[in-house]
């Protein structure tokens, strides 16, 4: 219906001229949201690709309370607007009308769907000259992205930075960057940046951290469950479309998520401000903020340390009048190894997951791992294709050493070895680019305790392991990969350890409520009745 037709039915009905255009728009959306339940009520013989001639009463409130338009003004609304109601679109088909026109009219334009604005036009620097103004900034940069959203997938979008000259803030959706810093605006945004192009939607983020803590389900299974379901919905990938990135989401972005996620909430319930660093990898860059956290975590206890119950306290009275509470919990240690350090029952996190020793003990990856043994390692030196390349072994000079290495690697490349590890990983999918990186970490990694035995009568060189207690989950013992010599003498052989991989922490030790309360937790670095020792108890 042309809009001239629809101006002169209007000026007939004097109740409804002095209706907003948006009040109009909104009786079409809503009225068009009840089609089946208009024409339900009517009599058979109305035909179902017309518009019926009145209103069901259920229908005619509804739109009158949520309009504010009167009730005895309802039926003359439907008499005009009944044909625009009955050939609108749902709200799906204008959905994909629209996506398809900024697709097909709207790329060349630079022109999206959905386009990211800080929530602000203006400069909000309380020492900025401009501030006080509040004159809109109009020196802007753009950058293409990709939001992974909930309901429709990997968008394409265009996020906008808005740059005050006057105290050099460039302000972000989700924080503004000032001399290298990122800080937050507080709260938790809809949208959360986890890279330079990528932003997640709030809800899809929530939804992951149920799935962890219901069903246990990995960072990667979260990320290959979006794929399959961006498949399912038979999405196109960008990059096909000409964007300039791809639509896939990695496990990085969801852990990335994960964490920026729980420091701004952590942050709101403190009323403080996140600050992170501009500058750096992306996997370093929340490591002070989770550090801090930590820290006061570990100083001041869990927010759940003062919560108490009729499940986890008792009151009583005691003879002499006097009231008392008794508090009851339990600790216990899970045995969820991570890495750590080589040196025994050193604090000091890794750099780097491959690494064995952490930067204060680097100098010991140049001295011998076999336990005792303080002798420099040997190095190789080998030309191919014209170029010298050397090798730095793990191992001193010493040909039993050195034998020992050899047998370590050769255990930690079997097969079976390398599924044992898989299986104590929980590593679901060791065929993507994930689990492939993750599989390398692995073999470096000391899953089980084992030692090498030198008989002293031929010199041969055994190797023997056993499941290591600080490692995750409860495996039947491994058998030594050689039969035991029969001329081993009564006393035993002297068992000879090294550590050519990394350590594990011992395990994580929690203190939780009868009513289920977990008030504290801390991380022990090796058995409790090593701790405090001065040397390795092994």
């Amino acid at each position: 219906m042309d809009l001239e037709v629809l101006l002169k039915q209007l000026q007939h009905h004097e109740g409804l001229q002095q209706l907003s255009l948006g009040k109009v728009m909104s009786f079409v959306n809503r009225a068009s949201m009840l089609k089946r339940d208009i024409m339900q009520p009517q009599h058979p013989s109305v035909p179902v690709d017309e518009a019926p001639e009145t209103l069901p009463p259920s229908v005619s409130h509804f739109l009158s309370d949520s309009l504010g338009i009167p009730y005895q003004y309802m039926q003359d609304c439907w008499s005009i607007f009944k044909d625009v109601v009955w050939d609108h679109p749902s709200a799906e088909e204008s959905k994909q009308a629209d996506r398809a026109a900024f697709k097909a009219h709207g790329g060349k334009r630079g022109l999206t769907a959905r386009t990211i604005y800080p929530n602000h036009s203006c400069c909000i620097n309380p020492l900025c000259t401009q501030a006080t103004k509040q004159v809109p900034i109009k020196k802007e940069q753009q950058r293409r992205v990709v939001i992974f959203t909930t309901a429709d997938g990997a968008c394409p979008a265009w996020s906008i930075h808005l740059y005050c000259a006057a105290c050099k803030t460039n302000y972000h959706n989700n924080f503004s960057v000032q001399n290298g810093v990122h800080t937050y605006y507080g709260g938790v945004p809809d949208l959360l940046q986890v890279g330079e192009h990528q932003f997640i939607e709030n809800s899809l983020v929530n939804l992951w951290v149920d799935l962890m803590l219901t069903a246990w389900v990995s960072a990667t299974n979260c990320a290959r469950t979006y794929e399959l379901s961006e498949e399912r919905r038979g999405s196109d990938d960008l990059e096909s479309e000409e964007w300039q990135f791809s639509s896939k989401l990695t496990t990085e972005n969801v852990w990335d998520d994960f964490v920026l996620l729980a420091l701004l909430e952590d942050h709101q319930k403190r009323h403080v401000q996140l600050q992170l660093p501009h500058t750096g990898k992306q996997k370093d860059r929340f490591t002070m903020a989770m550090t801090a956290r930590n820290e006061r975590i570990v100083h001041n206890g869990q927010p759940e340390i003062k919560h108490y119950c009729d499940k986890c306290m008792r009151t009583y009275r005691t003879d002499d009048g006097q009231r008392y509470k008794v508090e009851a919990a339990v600790t216990d240690g899970l045995t969820i190894g991570h890495p750590c350090c080589s040196t025994f029952a050193c604090p000091i996190p890794l750099g780097s997951n491959r690494h064995r020793f952490c930067g204060s003990h680097s100098h010991l990856h140049l001295v011998c791992a076999i336990v005792g043994c303080d002798r420099p390692v040997v190095k190789h030196a080998k030309t191919i294709d014209g170029k010298i390349t050397e090798t730095t072994m793990k191992t001193c000079s010493d040909p039993s050493h050195q034998e020992m290495e050899r047998l370590n690697k050769e255990q930690s490349q079997a097969n079976f070895q390398l599924s044992q590890k898989l299986m104590r990983q929980n590593v679901s999918h060791p065929n993507d680019a994930m689990a492939e990186k993750r599989l390398i970490d692995l073999v470096d990694l000391e899953d089980a305790e084992e030692w090498f035995e030198v008989d002293p009568e031929d010199g041969c060189v055994r190797l023997f392991t056993v499941n290591n207690p600080g490692a995750t989950g409860e495996l039947d013992a491994l058998t030594s990969l050689q039969v035991p010599c029969p001329s081993k003498p009564d006393t035993g052989n002297r068992k000879i350890k090294a550590q050519f991989g990394r350590r594990r922490t011992h395990n994580e030790q929690i203190i939780v409520k009868t009513c289920g309360i977990i008030c504290s937790r801390a991380t022990f670095l090796a058995p409790s009745m090593s701790i405090g020792s001065e040397g390795d108890p092994s």
